[in-house]
C-alpha cells in the first residue's frame, strides 16, 4: 500500500482467495463473505472503497510457478529482471518441493532457506518465508526452537517474527511487560531475532474475520479485566 512492489506465492491459497482477503482487510468484509455470501449494498460500497486503493498496489502473482523451489527462484528472478520488485512472500515453507528426493525434510528445508537467503542477497530484495511451528501443547507461546523441521530457517533468517494470540486458547498474555492486556482482539508480535536490529516485542490489534493486523497506540491498548479476588 505504500508503493512497495511485491511478488506473492503461496502454495495452499488460489491467487483469488489472497485477492479476497486482501479486500477483505481494506473494507472490513469477511474475506468468506467477499468469495461465497450474498452482500448487502454497503457490503459493496465497502468492498469498491476497498479495491479502488488496491487497483494502485504493485502485487504481481504467478500463474505459472508451482511449489517446486527451482520454479520460484526462477520466477522471482524473472519478476525482479521485468517489474523490479522489491521483495517476496513465500508461503510457506513446509510444503516447499526441494530437488532432494533422498534427504530428510530438515535438510531439505535447510538448503530452501539457504537458498532463499543467498536469492535476497544476489538480487538485493528482502524475501518473507513463512514457516510452520512444531506444536507443543505444554508449551504455545511461540519460540525460535519451535520452527518447524530445521533450525537452519532461523539461522539463515535476518529477522524472525513469531505471532502469539493468547485469546485463541483462552489465556492471558504471561509475558510480564503484557500481563495488564486484554488478549482478545490482539496479538504479540515477538521479534525474536533481529540481525543488526536487536529483539523487541509488541502489541498489536487483530481482527480475525479479515486477518487483519493493525497498530495499536499506547493508549488504545485494551486492559485485562480485573480478576476475581481470593475468598478469605
Amino acid at each position: 500500500m505504500q508503493g512497495t512492489a511485491i511478488a506473492f506465492y503461496s502454495l495452499e491459497m488460489k491467487k483469488e482467495q489472497i485477492a479476497a482477503r486482501m479486500m477483505a482487510m481494506q473494507s472490513g468484509v469477511a474475506a468468506n463473505k467477499i468469495l461465497y455470501a450474498p452482500l448487502k449494498p454497503i457490503q459493496f460500497e465497502a468492498i469498491s472503497e476497498g479495491v479502488s486503493k488496491l487497483l494502485e498496489a504493485k502485487i504481481y502473482f504467478d500463474d505459472r510457478s508451482t511449489s517446486h523451489l527451482d520454479t520460484i527462484i526462477h520466477s522471482i528472478r524473472s519478476l525482479k529482471k521485468k517489474y523490479h520488485i522489491d521483495g517476496a512472500v513465500v508461503d510457506y515453507l513446509q510444503i516447499l518441493n526441494v530437488n532432494m528426493r533422498e534427504s530428510k525434510k530438515e535438510a531439505q528445508m535447510a538448503e530452501a532457506a539457504r537458498r532463499l537467503k543467498n536469492l535476497a542477497k544476489d538480487l538485493d530484495i528482502w524475501i518473507m518465508a513463512l514457516s510452520q511451528l512444531n506444536r507443543d501443547p505444554l508449551h504455545l507461546h511461540p519460540t525460535l526452537s519451535r520452527l518447524r523441521d530445521s533450525g537452519q530457517i532461523g539461522e539463515a533468517a535476518d529477522v524472525v517474527l513469531l505471532i502469539h494470540r493468547p485469546e485463541v486458547y483462552g489465556l492471558t498474555y504471561r509475558v510480564k511487560e503484557f500481563e495488564h492486556i486484554d488478549p482478545k482482539g490482539t496479538a504479540m508480535i515477538d521479534m525474536a531475532k533481529g540481525r543488526n536490529i536487536g529483539i523487541h516485542k509488541f502489541i498489536c490489534g487483530f481482527d480475525a474475520s479479515t486477518t487483519r493486523f493493525y497498530d495499536l497506540k499506547g493508549g488504545e491498548l485494551p486492559l485485562a479485566p480485573p480478576g476475581e479476588e481470593e475468598p478469605f
